[in-house]
């Protein structure tokens, strides 16, 4: 199982980008039941978030709707991933405090890797982290 960022999904069903085809490939890859792909539903709200900002609210709802279903059923944050998360976030500067409770999940569940385009996240060391073009070599191709 790998465990999905909100940039996974955002590029996915973003403009043009040199990021969205593998994003897009990811996807579907999970789709197709080639990978076993899963996220938190803090990075389903965060990815309704960034969206509806820049597109209407219904858009961004129905997308984030959609990644619920694919990639359900979401990995439940439990009080020692908060407790996990906050001891990485303080130990690791390069890190924001939801990207430690993503890998914080990640460590509990066991998952083969977080996939995210946030460089900090892989400087951790904790879980291994690929972008979304390394996934898809190591995981579909």
């Amino acid at each position: 199982m790998i465990l999905l960022d909100t940039t996974c999904l955002v590029y996915a069903v973003g403009d043009d980008h040199d990021r969205k085809s593998s994003a897009q490939a990811l996807i579907e890859a999970a789709a197709n039941g080639i990978v076993v792909a899963r996220t938190t539903g803090q990075v389903i709200v965060e990815f309704a978030h960034v969206r509806g900002r820049r597109r209407d609210r219904d858009d961004a709802a129905s997308l984030a709707q959609a990644f619920t279903d694919l990639l359900g059923p979401l990995e439940v944050i439990a009080t020692a991933d908060v407790t996990s998360a906050l001891r990485l976030w303080r130990s690791h500067q390069e890190i924001g405090s939801f990207d430690a409770l993503l890998l914080a999940v990640a460590m509990r569940t066991g998952a083969e890797a977080v996939v995210s385009e946030d460089a900090g996240l892989a400087r951790v060391g904790i879980v291994p982290v690929l972008t979304a073009a390394e996934a898809v070599q190591r995981f579909v191709d």
